[in-house]
């Protein structure tokens, strides 16, 4: 084992309640901007599907683009929350 018993590099804290990781957050942006650029692109290949594949597409894009609420968590809240999570992206 790369570790020994009470190693003081271990963190057993782990990341901080709330603290987004890094990663997931990047990729999120990424897919977004993609989903952003490419919009009129999306809306002329969606318009040649049945309803079906409509649905299909929708759904599968939806989780990119929009933020998910919290199960506890009230519209105001998640407003608030995703305010917050744009303005600490941006001074970074």
């Amino acid at each position: 084992m790369p570790f020994t018993k009470n190693d003081k590099n271990i963190n057993t804290k782990g990341r901080a309640q709330g603290v987004p990781n890094t990663k997931t957050r990047e990729l999120k942006f990424l897919v977004n901007c993609l989903f952003s650029l490419n919009l009129e692109e999306i809306i002329e290949y969606e318009e040649s599907l049945n309803i079906s594949q409509r649905l299909s597409l929708l759904k599968t894009l939806i989780p990119y683009v929009l933020a998910t609420m919290k199960e506890d968590e009230t519209m105001e809240e998640g407003i608030e929350r995703i305010r917050k999570e744009i303005r600490d992206y941006k001074e970074q």
